[in-house]
């Protein structure tokens, strides 16, 4: 199934949808001369110009001649372009599947999207963008935008006082060959997939052949016969004997999207529906350059400076919305701000397609994206200094490590040194954080007390073996981070392994216990 969505007289409605006023006046765009010897005309009339017998074609003063009220208004390109823009930005949110057939006519294939949902949301989205459209569906893509050039067989947003109302057409369950009665012969001459000849479509008039619908019952072999292939293919076309494939509009590669508010948003969920607007273009712009997305840049405009921005890199790369949107949403919801929200802009970061045979004994984690949200939870609860994976410093200091991000779980861990080796290891050491103070019986013996029994502590005893000290110090060029300690690796006469420091003059620590 396909949907053809037109927009009637784009050059001015592009123009009116900022100056809803004229609508209700008659008015009308009006062509500009290349040279001197060119007289202006009247490209795009509006329903009340119309409605006087302004057409098209007219030249200005016959125009003026049957509507003295006639409100001429020159074309504004950039209107018009930003009024496609928005027109593409919402096709490119219902499919990534469309053709730009004509400047004012785009046709969607349905294929992977449901008809009445896309239906439905054209309904609700259309109005919006305050421009006058038709849509309408048929199994062929050429054969709805038939039917969409037509109000009598298309589903029609037309301004009436204040607002936008949809128009059903009129007889929307009739047969095929009873809508192409509808349509006017002369329709055929807007489709670009067929060059049929004006003299052609002249020949008919005689006939007494006026509607679609009198070509289509007429016999196709006698038609080619008389009047060539191209007849031969426009009555295939009617009766759907003939389907063309649609040449899919690929914009370009730019994954950015930013709108600026007119009122500002104070609460979560109305930015949290804003950003699914947004990612929703974005990701079915991905999908139809078939790029996945590495990482998502969240950018917040404030009324009040500065800026807030927010970045999250995936752990594996996505194309759904929903996985996009889970980390986006856990920290608006989480965030406080210093003043309301006049602009949003999110970019993500394009990756190919991820491939590659997994290995049958590599331990990676079963559902990254899940673990990542718990993460960003995690991080949002207890903040980002209090929440990652411990890495020693390049120090002889001993239990000296900080935090790295929890993104790192992601990354590949990178091989271990040429001069690593796995052939002798000492027994594990089980930390006490902190270290606990005891009381320790020691005497003097040279410089370095030597310690004789344990006194207090979780564990106590004479001391049957030991091997130290094992002096430390380091960072002796700062007087505010230098430090110094002794150690000694001991075992009780109840057989516990420990380790014991010094630090100078009087305090003794139990800095662990060997497995």
């Amino acid at each position: 199934m396909f949907l053809a969505l037109h927009l009637p007289a784009l050059p001015l409605e592009a123009i009116l949808r900022h100056q809803p006023q004229n609508r209700l006046t008659p008015c009308a765009t009006v062509s500009s001369p290349r040279n001197q010897h060119q007289a202006p005309h009247i490209l795009h009339p509006n329903r009340r110009a119309t409605a006087q017998g302004v057409r098209s074609g007219l030249s200005i003063t016959r125009a003026l001649a049957r509507c003295p009220d006639l409100a001429l208004i020159a074309r504004d390109p950039e209107a018009e372009i930003q009024a496609f823009r928005d027109l593409l930005t919402l096709t490119e949110s219902l499919t990534p599947d469309f053709e730009l057939t004509t400047p004012d006519t785009l046709i969607l294939d349905l294929h992977r999207t449901s008809t009445q949902a896309t239906e439905s949301l054209s309904r609700t989205r259309l109005p919006p963008l305050g421009l006058p459209a038709q849509f309408a569906t048929a199994p062929t893509p050429d054969l709805a935008h038939l039917f969409a050039l037509s109000p009598a067989t298309s589903h029609a947003l037309i301004y009436r006082g204040p607002e936008f109302r949809w128009k059903a057409p009129r007889h929307p369950e009739l047969p095929l060959l009873d809508q192409l009665d509808l349509l006017p012969l002369q329709l055929i001459q807007q489709l670009p997939s067929l060059q049929i000849p004006t003299a052609t479509i002249e020949l008919f008039e005689p006939w007494g052949i006026r509607h679609l619908g009198d070509l289509a019952r007429l016999p196709r072999k006698e038609l080619s016969e008389r009047l060539g292939p191209s007849i031969h293919q426009l009555h295939a076309l009617l009766l759907q004997d003939q389907q063309r494939l649609l040449h899919t509009f690929k914009p370009l590669e730019s994954f950015v999207s930013c709108i600026h508010l007119e009122h500002s948003l104070e609460n979560c969920e109305s930015l949290i529906f804003k950003a699914k607007r947004i990612l929703q273009t974005l990701v079915s712009r991905a999908n139809s350059n078939y790029r996945f997305i590495s990482e998502v840049h969240l950018k917040l405009i404030l009324e009040k400076p500065p800026e807030h921005h927010y970045r999250v890199r995936l752990p594996e790369p996505s194309n759904t919305l929903e996985v996009l949107l889970r980390p986006l949403a856990t920290h608006l919801e989480q965030l406080t701000l210093g003043a309301p929200v006049t602009g949003l802009e999110i970019s993500l970061t394009p990756c190919e397609p991820p491939s590659g045979q997994h290995d049958l004994f590599e331990r990676g984690v079963r559902q990254p994206h899940r673990l990542a949200d718990t993460l960003v939870r995690l991080a949002a609860l207890l903040g980002e200094d209090h929440i990652g994976f411990p890495r020693p410093h390049f120090t002889h200091r001993p239990d000296s490590f900080d935090l790295t991000p929890p993104q790192s779980l992601f990354q590949r861990p990178s091989p271990p040194p040429a001069h690593f080796s796995t052939d002798h290891f000492s027994l594990p050491l089980q930390r006490f954080r902190p270290p606990p103070e005891v009381a320790v019986a020691s005497e003097k013996r040279g410089r370095h007390p030597h310690p004789l029994a344990l006194l207090t502590g979780p564990h106590r005893g004479q001391i049957a073996h030991l091997h130290g000290p094992f002096p430390l110090s380091g960072e002796w060029w700062n007087p505010d981070k230098q430090w110094q300690h002794l150690e000694w690796d001991l075992q009780l006469d109840s057989g516990h392994l420990l380790r014991l420091a010094h630090h100078p003059p009087k305090t003794w620590q139990l800095q662990g216990r060997y497995s």
